[in-house]
């Protein structure tokens, strides 16, 4: 019982970071927004997850890191999806 409230919360976290990283994606597309508070924050939660990965996808100025770590995260989230459900 308790396994299951820690599985699910540990789901959500995870989700919450999808939507961090997915936020982020479209925050590097507007470069002033990055130097706020807000973006700076945004950069700081995402980078944890995605800095192992930086450069594996790059090509020139485009870099498919976050690709990386959201397919990673995807299917993480499944395998939690299939022990809570």
């Amino acid at each position: 019982m308790i396994l299951n409230y820690v599985l699910i919360t540990l789901y959500i976290i995870l989700w919450a970071l999808n939507g961090i990283i997915f936020i982020s994606i479209i925050l590097s597309w507007i470069p002033p927004v990055l130097n706020t508070k807000v973006g700076l924050m945004i950069r700081e939660v995402s980078n944890w997850m995605l800095y192992p990965f930086r450069g594996w996808l790059a090509f020139g100025f485009f870099d498919f890191t976050p690709i990386i770590g959201l397919v990673i995260l995807q299917f993480i989230m499944r395998i939690f999806e299939q022990l809570i459900f």
